[in-house]
């Protein structure tokens, strides 16, 4: 990234680089505070935290883990049918 900021490239190639890593700075932000959300989310719900502990699933895949199955006790029973 520091290379990009500093190469040197024609004048027009210049300005559209640097909105692009404008643009990539900006995302990069968004993304670290949506990560720091779902880490805060975690902290927060036991059950989060719990799921969290089961190999191969972190907080991410526990909070998704969360919002797509959500009180399990909502299934009357463990059957398919």
């Amino acid at each position: 990234m520091e290379w990009l900021g500093k190469v040197a490239l024609p004048e027009a190639d210049r300005r559209r680089l640097d909105q692009l890593l404008e643009v990539y700075a900006f995302l990069h932000d968004e993304v670290r505070r949506s990560d720091a959300d779902v880490r805060r989310m975690v902290k927060a719900d036991v059950r989060c935290q719990h799921r969290a502990t089961i190999p191969g699933i972190g907080d991410f895949f526990a909070a998704l883990i969360m919002a797509e199955v959500d009180d399990i006790r909502r299934f009357p029973n463990g059957s398919l049918v």
